[in-house]
């Protein structure tokens, strides 16, 4: 008897841990599962809250463009605000090298430019000057400091001073390409900034406040007797542009009239067009804006004769307007009684550079 309780109350105490070792494994299990569970929710949960950020993100950078492109008199606002800031500092540090002959206007202030830029860019430059040297360079003639690295760098044989050495002006390209066709690739966006353009501006590849601050840009260039291209010294009097960057432009247009493209919008010449070297747009575009100019100039040359008269030869003047206005409504410009005041000069030198 003794020995089949025994027997009995051991197989008892196996079987007891037994189970308590089922019941252990089954618990861990359990809490295993239990922390995956936790884990696989809590990393639902981090991917629900990134999306919903990257949304919000999304949501409000094209909120942020939407208000851009509905606002663009904001826009007009910096850019004027920037141009009297650099305006004011240029005054401040020297005085400009060219002096108008004729009678100065009163800029517009969208244009932010100096006076003088009408008479420059109706008649050619005279009595040109080489604008000083603004730029610091070390005692030595041969190196100078880039303004990005602060690392020397010796200075171009040809005599054009970089403010960036050879290292940085090449990064700076290879960004400049990344951008450019960045834009390219984004439908009706500026190719400058990057905001969408409005649609009554979609033939340009510039937004409103971007072809704005070129056009003061290019003008302060000649003003200053700089290339309007490249921002280099120019030493012809009958060009914006200098002798580099016209031969680079006569190889550019051999290469593509060479591949059978347009030679200034590089689109492919198919069908009327394979027999001319510039397409149907770019010649189209062309002949409205020459029409567009020769009526400019002829109501600027009116003008500064208008300005310059004498009080007893307004009377006869406006009556030669009044006989003018005819044919200047050909070329789509509306009637407008003739008035002389200071507020017609702005506008026509407005017009002049919207051109």
């Amino acid at each position: 008897m003794d020995s089949h309780n025994a027997a009995v109350i051991t197989a008892a105490l196996e079987q007891q841990a037994k189970d308590e070792a089922d019941i252990n494994v089954k618990s861990e299990r359990y809490t295993q599962q239990e922390q995956q569970h936790q884990q696989q929710h809590h990393q639902q949960q981090q991917r629900l809250d990134l999306n919903n950020l990257v949304q919000g993100a999304n949501q409000i950078e094209q909120e942020f463009q939407q208000r851009l492109i509905d606002q663009p008199p904001l826009q007009n606002v910096i850019h004027q605000s920037q141009g009297n800031d650099s305006q004011i500092n240029s005054k401040k540090q020297s005085i400009l090298p060219r002096s108008s002959t004729h009678k100065s206007f009163a800029v517009d202030p969208r244009l932010n430019v100096g006076v003088g830029v009408i008479t420059d860019i109706v008649a050619p430059r005279t009595n040109h000057e080489e604008p000083p040297n603004i730029h610091h360079h070390n005692s030595d003639s041969n190196i100078s400091d880039c303004s990005r690295c602060k690392k020397e760098f010796a200075i171009d044989p040809s005599g054009k001073i970089f403010k960036l050495c050879p290292h940085c002006r090449e990064l700076q390209r290879e960004r400049s390409r990344k951008w450019q066709q960045k834009t390219k690739l984004k439908d009706g966006a500026c190719r400058r900034c990057g905001i969408q353009i409005p649609e009554d501006h979609s033939k340009f590849v510039l937004c409103p406040p971007c072809r704005l601050n070129l056009r003061t840009r290019k003008a302060s260039r000649y003003e200053n007797g700089k290339c309007v291209h490249c921002s280099g010294p120019n030493e012809s009097t009958d060009y914006k542009v200098c002798q580099r960057c016209r031969t680079n432009d006569r190889l550019r247009r051999k290469t593509l009239e060479e591949k059978g493209c347009c030679n200034r919008c590089a689109q492919k010449l198919d069908g009327e067009d394979s027999n001319h070297k510039v397409c149907h747009s770019c010649r189209s575009r062309k002949k409205s804006v020459s029409k567009i100019q020769n009526s400019t100039n002829t109501a600027v040359a009116a003008v500064v004769h208008a300005t310059n008269a004498i009080p007893d030869q307004l009377e006869d003047n406006s009556y030669q307007h009044q006989h003018q206005q005819p044919q200047q409504q050909q070329y789509g410009q509306p009637q407008q009684p003739q008035q002389y005041n200071q507020s017609q000069p702005q506008t026509l030198e407005a017009n002049l550079f919207a051109q």
